[in-house]
């Protein structure tokens, strides 16, 4: 059997049929995104900002995977970049999809002089650090901490 063909690439513009596609992708990353819709003003952001990048993995015209990357610097850290939201649809899984994206965001972080790649993933996503280890991935040992400072008042 022939496999379909994956393409991949940065997002430049927002068709309302990729907003969907994406919000679609995000509860197989997380259930916590089950029903949850993407801001579309936070996709135009990404995609208009030199410090970040939306890649996509099409089949058939549809986003069947995606991955954000971004630039973060420090006086002491470098720069540095951070990998989010990489999933691909488990139906896609095993036809190259990942392995193309990767190459997007190895090859991103090149021209932009990254020191490093940093990404979390749970400790559930077992399929998903196997492919990490098998592109030179190590695993850090840190914690992390989150603050939501939506609950800030200014």
């Amino acid at each position: 059997m022939e496999q379909p063909e994956i393409t991949t690439h940065e997002l430049t513009t927002l068709d309302p049929n990729d907003v969907l596609d994406l919000e679609k992708l995000m509860p197989f990353l997380s259930p916590r995104f089950k029903d949850v819709p993407i801001p579309t003003t936070r996709l135009q952001e990404i995609i208009s900002s030199p410090s970040h990048e939306q890649f996509v993995a099409r089949c058939d015209g549809r986003i069947i995977g995606a991955a954000t990357m971004s630039i973060v610097m420090g006086a002491a850290m470098g720069k540095e970049g951070y990998l989010s939201d990489f999933v691909v649809h488990p139906e896609a899984r095993g036809t190259g999809a990942s392995q193309a994206l990767w190459g997007n965001i190895v090859l991103w972080s090149t021209v932009h002089k990254l020191d490093v790649i940093r990404f979390t993933s749970h400790q559930s996503r077992e399929a998903a650090h196997r492919f990490y280890e098998k592109q030179g991935a190590t695993i850090v040992d840190t914690t992390v901490f989150e603050v939501a400072t939506r609950e800030f008042t200014i």
